[in-house]
């Protein structure tokens, strides 16, 4: 099994790849991944589109890795930065000497989840109701869920919670949208799905709900929890307001707007059809409003000859 170095990593071949050719000039000397690996421990791949990256075939070669935390920490009496490291976690490995193999979780070993303090909270979400509850995660998931990640290949594998609910007395439940991943605490889930499956749902109508953890192994068989114990609460008022479609014109209406639009064409046909084109129309009244202006001004000029 052949995986990348850098799985988006550049072009090896590209000097400014400093991920894998380092740097190293005058202002610093600091090694990248080709310093360090020996020219037997990788292959040099060329894709498609002409770039080369760098692979490990793992069933030749084992990797081995240990991270630590470092904290930089800044007081504030000026004196400079301080950096704090933590011991260094113990050696992971993967490849052909590694000790450890994917064993995928069984049904059984995936727990129901622990769910308590259910409660509505302030919030809106598309403005429906918002409830919350606190979700208790063990150990032992918190260590399934980090091992499926890490083990699946390219963090494909998963565990997540789905939480649904519906109305006390019915059959069918419905999934709701919120916090899907898993964490401890606090976890937020919209009421828009249930409200919108029910059309209306009256103040205080018992609502109940139920969540189950769902696992996603990258190729193998997805796998189910059972339920959490099942919560009530009483609901506030909810609806679905349809879109009321716009009314429909009625049968004397379109009779009126057809009168309307044949009386204008009547009357720009017969405008057409008077022998006379509209330009030459306008043209005479312009002109028998210049001559009465000119009639208005020689009358004006002459009264005031003969007051002089």
């Amino acid at each position: 099994m052949t995986e990348w170095i850098f799985r988006f990593g550049g072009d090896i071949e590209n000097p400014d790849y400093t991920d894998w050719n380092g740097i190293h000039n005058d202002d610093a000397d600091i090694d990248g991944w080709k310093d360090v690996l020996k020219e037997d421990q990788y292959d040099v791949i060329e894709e498609p589109d002409g770039t080369k990256t760098a692979k490990i075939d793992l069933s030749k070669h084992t990797v081995y890795t240990r991270v630590r935390w470092l904290v930089t920490c800044r007081p504030i009496d000026g004196s400079g930065d301080k950096k704090v490291a933590s011991e260094w976690s113990k050696t992971a490995a993967i490849g052909k000497d590694a000790q450890e193999t994917f064993e995928p979780l069984k049904a059984e070993d995936l727990k129901a989840p622990v769910v308590k303090d259910l409660k509505i909270t302030d919030e809106e979400f598309n403005t429906f109701p918002v409830i919350s509850f606190i979700l208790e995660v063990p150990d032992e998931l918190t260590a399934a869920l980090t091992k499926i990640k890490a083990l699946t290949g390219q963090g494909a594998g998963n565990i997540w919670i789905q939480t649904e609910a519906r109305v006390q007395g019915k059959d069918e439940w419905v999934t709701l949208q919120g916090d899907w991943e898993i964490k401890a605490g606090e976890n937020r889930m919209a009421l828009q799905a249930l409200a919108e499956h029910e059309g209306e749902i009256t103040k205080e109508t018992p609502i109940e709900i139920r969540c189950c953890y769902i696992c996603d192994q990258n190729g193998y068989e997805e796998i189910r929890s059972d339920y959490s114990e099942i919560l009530t609460f009483g609901s506030p008022d909810m609806k679905v307001e349809s879109q009321t479609p716009p009314p429909e014109s009625s049968a004397a209406e379109e009779s009126q707007v057809s009168k309307t639009e044949n009386s204008q064409t009547s009357q720009t046909n017969e405008t057409k059809n008077s022998g006379f084109p509209v330009w030459i129309i306008i043209l005479i009244i312009a002109i028998v409003l210049i001559i009465v202006i000119i009639i208005i001004i020689l009358i004006v000029m002459k009264n005031k000859k003969k007051n002089n």
